[in-house]
């Protein structure tokens, strides 16, 4: 056991030193360097070059760690510098195509061979308590020491290390303390580059390097690095060194089979763990709502009319119709046979453009799916004599069944995590099907042995085969144009973008996730019961990470977020190898540059950007869309100065609300209690509450103290979505605007609320006459709001002040009971000022009640009831405008300064 344990230190060490080099890096950029295996790879196979040319092996090392950290802060500078500000997706995409171009380019400079070093500092084991130490452990331990040590001078010793910290701490911001934040990270990438040839250079004596050793052991440096939250150097050490401990007792205690999925499923745990420690929001809940506004009623249009945008994807759907029946007499049998496998990995594809292009989640785990139904298939014809259709039945429901536990698990992660988790999991379910040969058949894999039939008619050749795959794509593809084109599709677009805006909107982000990634593990789930029956065998690696990336490279090229992109880029990426060997063996670099040139250069990819063209040509031809009415001049009507007549409830109550921050109390003990038909602002200089206040009100924040009430119902522990559905909307005071939907769209996301089509009612049912009602409540909020003539435009183009007025709209366009504004003003100038005045009075008019957070003090003066002050996060006054206009205290504050 003794030597076990020692084991698993030394793995636990290779752990650690490429966890530091994730730590430093993610630490000062904020970027999970999905390329620090590479490093380690790098520096092994660099020193082993050298001393292969003769060079003494502390030469060769002391080389190697340099190249490495010149060729990191290259890359730096080349690639990851160019991916700062983009979504986490993309820079996970840039980091995996980075990982394989040099995984690539390292096969073809040092071959597919195993290499190892002379051990760096030659000498006889030592018996410790047991167990044999050899040497090149205790350098490996040592290097391990030192490299902590000098990272810790670097970091708190000097002037560099002031750099990295006030860059890790303000990000962007340091540059304007005169810190030079791309030279700052640029040295963090190199010193990452560099630990990670340190680990490769100190651990290959011990352990056989090769071009693919890299991605593993990028995930292990990952594992690593989360105990620590990816900012801690003692975290990534004592994670690294715990997991490879870990890692020895299961091989000892229990089956060495089970090492690598077990210690993936700890990544995935300790990441959940961490997600809900530094998540701190409230959890969402199912509430209907006792009164629920309803749509307008409006004529559904013509089925000519609603024919009319949907023709080109008509078109396209019967082209894969036709593909599927003729193309089995215009192929030769092989060619067939590729294209139904490319038929697979399409639908795979566009279940994952569901998740990642209208949900902004990058699975890099879902042909783990497609195996999972695809084993399900033989193994359940195998255990349990069932027919073909029984066969698929648990395949699908299984694979659906095992995505829902997952999603629930996994779904509660973001961004990097969220990827970072889904691999995990695609690497462990390889290793297990791998290491266990009597249950599952190892990697030898098991046959098939059903044939499949649909109504009586069996699928029983090629020919068969083909036609079923790509008519399988066109419901594949039918499903994925419904989903998108419902209610629920603007609910993904929204999520997608941004989270807290669709939580405004009635949108429940976490239930939305969960659907589409079920949904998507559904599509895969069809397309592994045809690749089960296409090849009539089922290995590992259509389990793993590899087997799937064509499809997430395909979708990159063909373009996520479009539906088609995955029909148009996987046949691309799929027939690359048909090209010949000498293409084969350049496969790798090929996928890694590709990736790393979409991600930079094409982010739309190919369909994205036939989409784009298309829209300029149709602009030039059909000229600027017309103007509907001239939106200053728009009249609206406003109510008497007389207020209405006073309920004896309010509409919103909130009583000793508390919220802190650390050792900072942003509120404390505030009152707030609005009644229908009535403004209540809430004012106080900069840093009072405020809109920490508000939040709290809408449910972004939880409280620590206190209670809120929205009419009868206590919304205390209720998340923002779950308050927006009960009829609390919100206004952002920075305008959360997603800049690919029109003006008209983000309107009609706010009346989500009043539909009622979730994802499968609509797949199942006619969703016109709601998205008509829809759009027709979001066309009616603009029209209030005087932006009615931008309704085609995209909502990135608009002004400042006409994207706070879009804020508005969305907000009034789901009839709340309760508005929430926070600094509407903001942006606007002279009439636009008083037109929001005007919304805001007609708004309370219809007995809607309002909390305003402004600082335009004319336009609080003149449309609230009762204003209450804030200062420190306490109410310091409040009452009648006339009442603050008067409060010595209010004067001292805020409005006699």
């Amino acid at each position: 056991m003794t030597q076990a344990l020692l084991g698993g230190l030394v793995s636990g060490a290779i752990y650690a030193l490429l966890g530091l080099g994730i730590v430093l890096v993610f630490g000062v950029a904020r970027f999970v360097n999905l390329a620090q295996g590479e490093f380690y790879v790098y520096g092994a196979l660099l020193a082993t070059t050298l001393v292969a040319a003769g060079l003494p092996v502390w030469v060769a090392a002391l080389l190697a760690v340099a190249g490495v950290a010149v060729l990191a802060a290259v890359l730096e500078r080349l690639v990851f510098s160019r991916l700062a500000d983009a979504p986490h997706a993309s820079q996970l995409l840039g980091g995996i195509g980075v990982a394989l171009a040099m995984a690539g380019a390292a096969r073809l400079i040092w071959g597919t061979d195993e290499r190892s070093l002379p051990e760096l500092v030659p000498g006889p084991p030592l018996e410790l308590l047991g167990a044999r130490v050899g040497t090149q452990m205790l350098v490996l331990f040592a290097a391990l020491a030192l490299l902590c040590l000098a990272l810790w001078l670097l970091l708190h010793r000097s002037l560099l290390g002031v750099a990295m910290r006030a860059v890790a701490a303000l990000s962007g911001r340091a540059g304007i303390l005169g810190v030079p934040v791309r030279g700052v990270t640029t040295v963090a990438f190199a010193v990452a580059g560099a630990a990670g040839a340190v680990a490769g250079v100190v651990v290959t004596p011990l352990v056989f390097v090769s071009y693919q050793s890299g991605l593993l052991l990028t995930v292990f440096g990952f594992i690593a690095a989360a105990f620590g939250g990816l900012r801690s150097i003692r975290g990534a050490v004592a994670g690294g060194l715990l997991l490879g401990v870990l890692e020895a007792m299961t091989a000892y205690f229990l089956d060495s089979a089970l090492r690598t999925p077990i210690a993936l499923s700890l990544l995935v745990v300790v990441l959940v763990y961490r997600a809900r420690r530094e998540g701190g929001g409230l959890r969402t809940r199912r509430v209907r709502s006792p009164e629920r506004a309803a749509l307008p009623d409006v004529a559904v249009p013509s089925l000519l009319v609603r024919l009319r945008p949907r023709r080109a994807a008509g078109v396209g759907v019967a082209l894969v119709v036709v593909f599927a029946l003729a193309g089995p007499a215009l192929l030769p049998p092989y060619w067939v046979s590729v294209w139904s496998f490319i038929g697979v990995f399409v639908i795979v594809g566009i279940g994952l453009d569901l998740l990642l292009g209208y949900t902004g989640q990058l699975s890099l785990g879902q042909t783990t799916f497609t195996g999972v139904s695809a084993y399900l298939v033989a193994l359940s014809a195998q255990w349990w004599d069932v027919g073909a259709g029984v066969a698929v039945l648990v395949a699908i429901g299984g694979t659906a069944l095992l995505a829902l536990l997952l999603g629930a698990l996994v779904l509660r992660l973001r961004g990097y995590y969220f990827t970072l988790a889904t691999l995990a999991i695609a690497i462990a379910a390889e290793a297990l099907v791998n290491g266990l040969p009597g249950l599952l058949g190892g990697p030898s894999g098991v046959g098939v042995s059903t044939t499949l039939s649909l109504f009586g008619f069996e699928l029983d050749t090629q020919d068969r085969l083909f036609a079923a795959t790509w008519i399988a794509v066109a419901l594949s593809l039918v499903v994925a144009l419904r989903m998108v084109r419902s209610r629920f599709g603007l609910g993904m677009r929204a999520v997608g973008h941004d989270e807290q805006l669709a939580a405004a909107a009635a949108v429940a982000p976490f239930r939305v996730r969960l659907a589409v990634f079920v949904a998507s593990s559904v599509l895969a789930a069809v397309a592994g019961v045809l690749y089960a029956h296409i090849l009539l065998f089922v290995s590992p690696p259509v389990l793993g990470f590899t087997a799937g990336f064509d499809s997430v490279v395909g979708l990159l090229l063909g373009g996520f977020g479009t539906v088609w992109g995955a029909l148009v880029g996987i046949p691309i990426v799929r027939l690359l190898p048909e090209l010949g060997e000498d293409v084969a063996r350049y496969q790798l670099l090929i996928y890694g540059l590709a990736v790393v040139a979409l991600v930079l250069a094409m982010r739309g990819g190919v369909v994205g950007g036939v989409q784009a063209l298309a829209g300029r040509v149709a602009t030039r031809i059909s000229g600027p869309a017309p103007v509907a009415m001239a939106a200053a001049e728009q009249a609206v009507d406003v109510v008497p100065d007389a207020p209405a007549p006073e309920p004896d409830r309010p509409a919103l109550r909130a009583e000793a609300l508390n919220r802190r921050f650390g050792g900072l109390v942003a509120v404390d003990g505030v009152d707030i209690a609005v009644r229908p038909g009535r403004i209540v602002g809430l004012i106080g200089p900069n840093g009072a509450g405020k809109s920490t206040c508000l939040s709290l009100l809408a449910g972004s924040l939880a409280a620590d103290a206190g209670t809120v009430a929205l009419g009868d119902v206590d919304v205390t522990q209720l998340p923002a979505d779950v308050r927006a559905r009960l009829g609390m909307t919100r206004t952002f005071q920075l305008p959360r605007l997603p800049a690919d939907l029109t003006v008209l769209e983000v309107a009609t996301l706010g009346a989500y609320r009043l539909g009622r089509t979730g994802a499968l009612r609509g797949l199942l049912t006619p969703t016109a006459a709601e998205r008509a009602g829809m759009s027709r409540a979001g066309r009616d909020a603009l029209e209030l709001t005087g932006i009615a003539h931008l309704a085609d435009s995209p909502a990135g183009t608009l002004s400042t002040g006409q994207q706070k007025m879009l804020e508005l709209a969305r907000a009034l366009a789901g009839r709340p009971r309760v508005l929430l504004a926070d600094e509407p003003a903001g942006g606007l100038y002279g009439d636009e000022v008083a037109r929001l005045g005007a919304v805001l009075r007609q708004v309370a008019a219809w007995g809607v009640a309002v909390v305003l957070v402004e600082h335009e003090m004319e336009l609080v003066m003149d449309v609230c009831d009762e204003i209450v002050v804030l200062s420190q996060g306490r109410v310091i006054g409040s009452g009648t405008p006339a009442d603050v206009r008067s409060n010595q205290e209010v004067l001292d504050a805020y409005l006699g300064v």
